[in-house]
C-alpha cells in the first residue's frame, strides 16, 4: 500500500483560480487512479512560497517532521510546494534523506523516482522561481502605483481606516468603529493620560487591537493581541491620522519584523499625498506629538492599586515603605520592615487617618489655586519640508546635468518636476514663521475640584510623579507623628497652575509660598 500526502497552499485567500477545493479535488483523482491511499493533507492558506521555505508553513512542518507516516507527497503544481530553487534543493535532499517521493499531480515529469525526473525538477523550480520574480516585480510596481493614487494595496489599513469600493476602486474611508477609537485616544493622551495607562485599560476592558477589528471584518479569526505601548505610541505618531500616505522601511531582527524609518509620501508638486479624508486636524496633531514627546518614558505602576499612598508614605523611623494592609477591624500601612522578620518598632497607621492627613495638607495648600490648561500652538515653521523639497532638487538637478538625459521623455519628465518642486519651495519661504510654544488658558475650575475628579490611581500617580513624599511615626509608646513634604515644588506648581512655577522656588518655607499663592487668588 502506498501511502500519500497531499500538499495543498495558496498565497492570497481570494485567488480563485487555484483554490484549496481544486487542488485537493486534482489530488486525490491523481491518487485513486492509482490506488494509493491518502493518509492526510497539509494545508496551509494565505501563506507565500516565495518568502516562506516548506519546512516553515504551520501545517506542512508538522507532517515533514513525521516522515515515517507516508511515501509519497502529491501536490497539484510544483509551485504550490516551493517557489524557490534552494527550497526545492532543500525538498529533495529532504526526500532522499526520508525516502519520501516527491511527485506532481499535473507535471508528468516531475517525479523524483527517477534521475531524469530530478533534473528536470530543478529546471521546473527555477522556472518556479523566475515567474515568482516576475510576479513580484509586477506587484511592486502596481503597488506604487496604487500608493501614490491613495488607493487601498491589500493588508492592514491605518488605524481609523477601512477599505472601501467608491466608484469601482478599493479606498480608504474613515472606519466607523476605528475612527471614534482613535479621536478618543488622542483627547485621553492630550488630558496627560500616559499611553501605558490606555493600553492596561483597553487592555481589561478587552477592546480589540485594529488588527483583530479588521479580521473581524474580513470574517477570518481574531488573535486576541494585546494592546502594546509601542504599537499604541506609533500609531499615534504616524501622519496616517492627516490622511496622509506613509511609507515604511522595516527590516527582521530576531525574526521579528522592526520598522527603521518612516515618511511621508510627496506627489510630483512637492505637497503630501492625501489617501483620506484626515481623522484629526493638523494643530491637535502638532499637539500630540508634543504631549507624546513630553511624556515619553512615564511609565505607571505595573498593578493597579487602591492605596492613595503607595510610593509615597514612608517609615518615619528606618525610611522603609509602607504598604497596605488589610487588618481585622481596618485598613492600614505598615513599614515593610514587618514583613521582612526585621520590625524597626513603627507602628502601624490607619489608611483614612493617614490619606486625610496627606489630602488636607494638599488642599489647605494649593485646594484654592485656579487651575490653568496648557495648549500648544504648533505655529508656523515649514523649515523641515523646505529642507527635504532642497534635498530633492538638488537630486533632481544632478540627474538633468549628467548628460544621461539630454532629451526625450524623461527629461522633459525631469525638468517638470524640478519646476513644481521649485514653484512648492518659493510658496513655502513666503509663508509666514511663527514659533510653536504653549499658552495657558483658565479652566474655571480649582486644584481641588479636579483632584476630586481623579479616580484613586489617578491621585496616586499625582503624587508620585510630582515627588510628594509623607513620613509616619509612631514609636511604641510615644505619639503619632505625620509629615509632608512636597519634593520638587516649581514642579508641582506647574502641574496646577503653570504662570506661578517661575515664582515659586525650592526651599521656600510655607509662608514664603502662601504669600504667593494668596497674591494670585490662592488660598489663605
Amino acid at each position: 500500500m502506498t501511502r500519500v500526502l497531499i500538499v495543498v497552499r495558496l498565497s492570497n485567500l481570494t485567488d480563485e483560480t487555484t483554490s484549496p477545493e481544486r487542488q485537493l479535488g486534482v489530488c486525490e483523482r491523481y491518487c485513486a487512479d492509482r490506488d494509493w491511499t491518502v493518509v492526510g493533507v497539509a494545508e496551509d492558506l494565505d501563506v507565500s512560497a516565495s518568502t516562506t521555505s516548506p519546512f516553515e508553513r504551520p501545517s506542512l512542518k508538522k507532517w515533514l517532521d513525521r516522515a515515517d507516516e507516508y511515501d509519497v507527497i502529491v501536490f497539484w503544481r510544483v509551485d504550490r510546494l516551493v517557489r524557490r530553487v534552494v527550497h526545492l534543493a532543500q525538498m529533495i535532499e529532504w526526500s532522499e534523506r526520508n525516502s519520501v517521493n516527491l511527485i506532481s499531480a499535473t507535471e508528468a515529469h516531475f517525479d523524483l523516482s527517477t534521475s531524469i525526473g530530478q533534473a528536470l525538477a530543478i529546471f521546473v523550480g527555477v522556472f518556479a522561481q523566475m515567474e515568482s520574480d516576475a510576479t513580484s516585480e509586477r506587484t511592486t510596481q502596481t503597488f506604487a502605483h496604487n500608493i501614490r493614487a491613495g488607493k487601498y494595496r491589500g493588508g492592514y489599513p491605518p488605524f481609523g481606516y477601512r477599505p472601501e469600493k467608491v466608484d469601482g476602486e478599493w479606498r480608504y474611508v474613515h472606519d466607523p468603529v476605528t475612527s471614534e477609537l482613535a479621536r478618543s485616544l488622542v483627547t485621553r493622551v492630550l488630558d496627560g493620560e500616559l499611553p501605558t495607562t490606555i493600553c492596561r485599560d483597553l487592555n481589561e476592558r478587552k477592546v480589540p487591537t485594529p488588527q483583530d477589528h479588521f479580521r473581524a471584518q474580513q470574517g477570518k479569526p481574531t488573535t486576541g493581541a494585546l494592546w502594546r505601548t509601542s504599537n499604541l505610541v506609533r500609531a499615534l505618531q504616524s501622519p496616517t491620522l492627516l490622511g496622509h500616505v506613509v511609507l515604511s522601511e522595516s527590516e527582521k531582527k530576531g525574526g521579528k519584523k522592526v520598522y527603521t524609518d518612516r515618511s511621508v509620501l510627496r506627489g510630483d508638486d512637492g505637497a503630501p499625498v492625501v489617501r483620506s479624508a484626515p481623522l484629526i486636524d493638523a494643530g491637535t496633531f502638532a499637539r500630540l506629538q508634543q504631549a507624546l514627546s513630553d511624556r515619553a518614558g512615564q511609565r505607571t505602576p505595573y498593578k493597579k492599586s487602591r492605596a492613595l499612598l503607595l510610593r509615597v508614605l514612608y517609615c518615619g523611623v528606618c525610611g522603609g515603605r509602607m504598604y497596605q494592609n488589610k487588618g481585622r477591624a481596618h485598613v492600614y500601612y505598615r513599614c515593610v520592615s514587618a514583613s521582612l522578620g526585621t520590625a524597626c518598632g513603627n507602628a502601624s497607621i490607619e489608611v483614612g487617618q493617614a490619606d486625610d492627613f496627606v489630602t488636607g495638607q494638599l488642599m489647605d495648600d494649593f485646594g484654592d489655586v485656579q487651575m490653568t490648561r496648557k495648549i500648544f500652538d504648533p505655529g508656523e515653521d515649514h523649515a523641515v519640508e523646505l529642507a527635504d523639497l532642497e534635498a530633492e532638487l538638488i537630486d533632481v538637478a544632478g540627474l538633468i546635468g549628467t548628460g544621461a538625459f539630454r532629451s526625450g521623455p524623461a527629461r522633459v519628465r525631469l525638468e517638470v518636476r524640478a519646476m513644481a518642486l521649485e514653484d512648492r519651495r518659493q510658496a513655502l519661504a513666503a509663508l509666514p514663521y511663527r514659533p510653536a510654544g504653549y499658552r495657558f488658558e483658565a479652566t474655571g475650575k480649582t486644584f481641588r475640584e479636579h483632584w476630586d475628579s481623579l479616580t484613586g490611581q489617578g491621585k496616586n500617580m499625582f503624587l508620585r510623579e510630582h515627588s510628594v513624599r509623607a513620613e509616619a511615626r509612631k514609636p511604641e509608646g510615644e505619639g503619632l507623628s505625620l509629615s509632608v513634604t512636597f519634593g520638587e515644588l516649581p514642579e508641582l506648581i506647574r502641574a496646577i497652575n503653570p504662570d506661578l512655577a517661575p515664582r515659586i522656588k525650592d526651599g521656600m518655607s510655607y509662608h514664603e509660598v502662601q504669600a504667593v499663592l494668596g497674591s494670585t487668588g490662592g488660598a489663605e
